[in-house]
């Protein structure tokens, strides 16, 4: 990678001597096969990875083109804070834009590109900005020799920051572009002007709204890099494939969890799409609201707390500062001793008590909590026992982040 870089500041620097070919000239579509190098800079001692890469090359304007590469390769990915133990297939896809040193062709051009890239290893995902210089030389035949160094900068926590360089060799396809010819005397136009197409899309440049860049018939002659029929001069993210109603960027993920907003239970919390988007309650912690609630007591036939419940009340509502996100479902229960009517009425009550306590006296806002009663018609023993029916009356508590 060091070699690679030195490699393309020398040309950056030389090329500038080098006699231009055709300042006009527009890249035309390329297809390229790369080997390259990754090599990550969260653990110094991780060894660079090889793999293989293909991209797709084509040009805008005598200086800009468009550069998409997917690359993939085999290794143990090294996340920002740990190293995966398995080994698995890691893929990268990103698209840039070229900015070229000297516009139109030339043997030797160099240039900068950035853009933007997304990755995947097993079940993860993850954003990356490459940025970074390459040099291409025209070779005999209509072939080139392509040279590429950057650096992926991790735009999500499940990315790396490392270098890539590659080495690859490509060829043009499709319709090759016909170059213009410096003449001595210039002849006369044949044609009037409204047949000129200088982006050689098949628009005539009189009908083509975007007349520097090759386009679709179906948006008046732009280009939808992305595909996602929004053409790119009216599309914000023309990189990026996205919705009409947020003007072609994608739909937004707050936490970059990978589940969009709209999807997203918690929007400010980053999770798993298993659970809503909300990261997974601790165990421990769900243990000890269990044991809390196994703790709460009542006077008899009644609603009132008695001072031995103050204890466990006390845990709950330390949970519930520590983590704001949080909120607790308070359900009451009673055994089948008098009437369903009044069993019904009694629990709902215990559980709205132990409610306002946590309110008024711990002060957790009532719209982290809520509360209902079941009477006894959810038992967890046998009614028919004294034992049973002391473990009915009961009040549970279950915490969630939505």
């Amino acid at each position: 990678m060091k070699y690679t870089l030195l490699l393309i500041l020398y040309c950056l620097l030389s090329s500038t001597h080098l006699q231009s070919q055709d300042k006009t000239y527009v890249q035309q579509p390329i297809l390229g096969l790369h080997i390259f190098t990754e090599k990550f800079t969260s653990f110094e001692n991780y060894p660079a990875r090889a793999g293989i890469a293909l991209n797709y090359l084509k040009g805008f304007t005598p200086r800009s083109d468009l550069n998409i590469t997917l690359a993939g390769t085999f290794l143990s990915y090294p996340f920002q804070k740990n190293m995966d133990a398995g080994k698995h297939l890691l893929l990268e896809l990103d698209a840039s834009i070229r900015e070229k040193i000297l516009p139109g062709q030339h043997r030797f051009s160099p240039f900068f590109q950035a853009g933007l890239g997304v990755s995947q290893y097993d079940i993860y995902y993850g954003l990356f900005l490459p940025a970074g210089a390459g040099l291409q030389v025209s070779l005999p035949g209509e072939v080139l020799l392509l040279l590429h160094a950057q650096y992926r900068v991790p735009l999500t926590s499940t990315q790396s920051g490392h270098f890539f360089g590659s080495l690859g060799i490509a060829g043009i396809i499709g319709k090759k572009k016909r170059h213009t010819v410096a003449t001595m005397a210039l002849p006369q136009r044949s044609a009037p002007s409204s047949s000129k197409d200088t982006d050689g899309d098949g628009i005539p440049d009189s009908l083509d709204a975007c007349p520097l860049a090759p386009g679709l018939q179906a948006f008046n002659g732009c280009p939808d890099t992305d595909g996602d029929s929004i053409p790119d001069k009216d599309d914000k993210c023309p990189l990026v494939r996205g919705p009409r109603s947020l003007q072609g960027c994608p739909e937004p993920d707050s936490d970059k969890d990978g589940v969009i907003d709209a999807e997203d239970k918690c929007p400010d919390l980053p999770g798993f799409r298993e659970t809503a988007g909300c990261p997974p309650i601790e165990r421990s912690i769900q243990r000890k609201i269990s044991r809390a609630a196994k703790n709460i007591f009542f006077e008899t036939d009644k609603y009132i707390l008695l001072p031995a419940s103050y204890q466990a009340l006390d845990e709950v509502a330390a949970v519930l500062q520590q983590d704001p996100y949080l909120k607790l479902i308070i359900a009451g229960h009673t055994d089948n001793s008098g009437t369903p009517e009044k069993n019904q009425r009694l629990s709902e009550q215990r559980a709205n008590a132990v409610l306002e306590h946590l309110h008024t006296e711990k002060g957790i806002s009532k719209e982290r909590l809520s509360s209902a009663g079941y009477g006894s018609t959810k038992p967890v023993a046998d009614n028919g026992t004294q034992e049973g029916r002391a473990l009915n009356r009961r009040v549970e508590l279950t915490l969630k982040y939505y």
